[in-house]
């Protein structure tokens, strides 16, 4: 069993209303997470800024670390540029956590054609 964040959660959106609405959520669905006590919790995917989700998501664990987070990160053809991209979101995003050990890539291979 795995916890789903809502994708509709969108924590460094430039409209400030929404904003303050995804945290809400955010902190909501984490804390019914942690009362549920799921195994893990996948969360939503990584975008161009993730200041404010670093920021939140560092402060509950901080507080209440029990369970590994999920963060989906997308990889693509080795040719293809958005390899790197994603990989260096992903890394960024990490930093800003202090490369917290419970906070780990989800590798979704949705482009890749397998080898014969």
């Amino acid at each position: 069993i795995v916890g789903k964040l809502s994708s509709s959660i969108r924590l460094d959106d430039p409209n400030e209303q929404e904003c303050l609405r995804s945290e809400d959520q955010f902190r909501e669905e984490l804390e019914w997470a942690y009362y549920l006590g799921v195994p893990s919790v996948f969360c939503m995917e990584l975008t161009e800024t993730n200041d404010n989700y670093a920021a939140i998501l560092n402060e509950f664990i901080e507080r209440k670390y029990t369970t590994p987070y999920w963060i989906p990160v997308d990889m693509q053809d080795a040719s293809n540029s958005s390899l790197t991209h994603s990989w260096n979101r992903w890394s960024r995003f990490h930093s800003q956590l202090g490369l917290c050990p419970g906070v780990l890539p989800c590798l979704r291979l949705n482009s890749l054609d397998p080898s014969p």
